[in-house]
């Protein structure tokens, strides 16, 4: 057998080892190893086993380990799930730039129990959603395409403060580079 490769018996042996980590974490915060053991009845050598991913721990172990170190079950099994949640929190948070609070909050409530729904409530969601985004993305298109017109009036009418104005909205509130005005300015002036 080519070395790294594993068996089928060894790969179905294999522990999660996010929980593995986090079960580690936990008890070491906690104490030793031998420590853990005198308040959970766990053996040394089994916390040892699942702290290092060569086995699964038992529902029973978890339960034991979480109760003494203090530490959430969710966080034990999920801690990944934790982790995506605050990256969801971060990307919405740097896209939302400036949203107010509530906003910002109400996204962390979809966000984090969309888990708890069942299939057909957030298929039902997702169509919601998709319908909203297109009627959003339909009156953004729309609004974009009249502070486009509006700036080529301001244009022909030489209107300078109007220029700058719409040309200052064109680019805040929606992200028109420097170059997409330039050419809107050339398309104007033939």
């Amino acid at each position: 057998m080519k070395e790294g490769m594993m068996t089928k018996n060894e790969n179905n042996n294999m522990a999660d080892m996010g929980i593995a980590e986090r079960l580690k974490s936990a008890i070491l915060n906690k104490g030793t190893y031998e420590e853990m053991s005198e308040m959970t009845g766990i053996s040394v050598s089994t916390l040892v086993r699942i702290s290092s991913g060569k086995t699964e721990p038992k529902l029973s172990d978890i339960i034991k380990i979480s109760n003494v170190t203090e530490r959430s079950m969710d966080w034990i099994c999920y801690g990944e799930a934790m982790d995506q949640k605050q990256h969801a929190d971060d990307t919405f948070v740097a896209a939302a730039d400036g949203t107010d609070y509530e906003t910002n909050e109400a996204h962390r409530y979809v966000i984090w129990n969309l888990r708890t729904l069942d299939k057909q409530d957030i298929q039902s969601i997702a169509k919601q959603v998709k319908a909203l985004s297109s009627y959003r993305f339909t009156f953004r298109q729309q609004a974009k395409e009249l502070a486009v017109a509006s700036l080529i009036r301001a244009i022909a009418n030489e209107e300078k403060e109007k220029f700058e104005k719409v040309k200052e909205e064109l680019i805040k509130d929606f992200g028109t580079t420097n170059e997409e005005i330039e050419s809107i300015i050339k398309k104007a002036k033939t």
